[in-house]
């Protein structure tokens, strides 16, 4: 009996000191009744460690998923923020969105405003290059037009001059030697006789060139004074009808000429009597 005591005290101690949180040994007891006593303390023991255990593992989950929602709350706050600014982002970028379509707008207006500005040049381009083709016809027109005046005013003032100085008493011959160039257009010589008794050269010849204007260039020697106021009286009619232009050419009189020319005499036409 008294073993069995000191047993029930060694179990009570072993009891107090799990109750006080040591790990005491595990005491051995003879008594049946005591054995089954501390297999089913034991059994509480070893249940009460794993329910602390699971207890701790609950308090640390539940610990973790505390942060995880602070850190959850933090992490939404920091999206809503991040949501706003995406927000004023989107809404700036639809403002520039609108303001660049404007742009490109307002820059399509200006591309088609500067296409049709220069199809417009094209079209006064080509029909200046059409006036421009126009005129340069116009203009060769014009100066073949002048070629063809001017040959007929040579032409003209020629047959003109023949016609008047046969009137008065010359006769024509032709300049064999002449060749035309671009100024001059013809050359011939006009020829008569005077009719002065005391005249002892009284045949008389002067060179007439009509350049390609119609001028009449007249060249001659000695005239007898009758046969130069018939050359004279001739091309003051010429003048007077024609307007062209009359050249002399001017030379020195032979000294043994100065005696014998007197002064022009004056002679009114009436060109009403041509």
């Amino acid at each position: 009996m008294a073993k069995a005591s000191k047993e029930i005290v060694i179990l009570t101690e072993y009891i107090n000191d799990y109750l006080a949180g040591k790990k005491p040994a595990k005491p051995m007891v003879k008594d049946k009744n005591l054995q089954t006593l501390l297999v089913g303390i034991d059994t509480l023991v070893s249940q009460g460690s794993r329910m602390s255990e699971s207890s701790k593992q609950v308090l640390n989950a539940v610990s973790t998923i505390s942060t995880f929602d602070v850190k959850l709350a933090h992490m939404s706050t920091g999206l809503m923020n991040v949501s706003g600014s995406l927000s004023d982002l989107s809404e700036s970028n639809l403002a520039v969105v609108e303001e660049t379509t404007a742009t490109i707008s307002q820059v399509n207006d200006n591309i088609d405003a500067t296409t049709d500005t220069l199809q417009e040049l094209a079209n006064h381009s080509e029909n200046l290059a059409e006036k421009n083709n126009e005129s340069r016809d116009v203009l060769q027109e014009v100066e073949e037009l002048k070629e063809k005046f001017q040959e007929l005013n040579a032409e003209y003032s020629k047959n003109a001059l023949i016609s008047e100085f046969e009137k008065v008493g010359f006769t024509y011959r032709s300049d064999f030697t002449f060749v035309p160039t671009k100024e001059e257009k013809f050359s011939f010589f006009m020829e008569a006789k005077s009719y002065d008794p005391l005249e002892d050269e009284p045949f008389a010849s002067i060179k007439f060139t009509i350049l390609i204007d119609g001028t009449i260039v007249s060249d001659s020697d000695y005239l007898p004074n009758d046969v130069n106021e018939k050359a004279h009286e001739a091309m003051d009619i010429l003048e007077q009808h024609l307007g062209n232009k009359r050249v002399m050419t001017k030379k020195s009189v032979p000294t043994k000429y100065v005696s014998k020319m007197r002064p022009r005499r004056k002679i009114n036409i009436d060109l009403n009597s041509l």
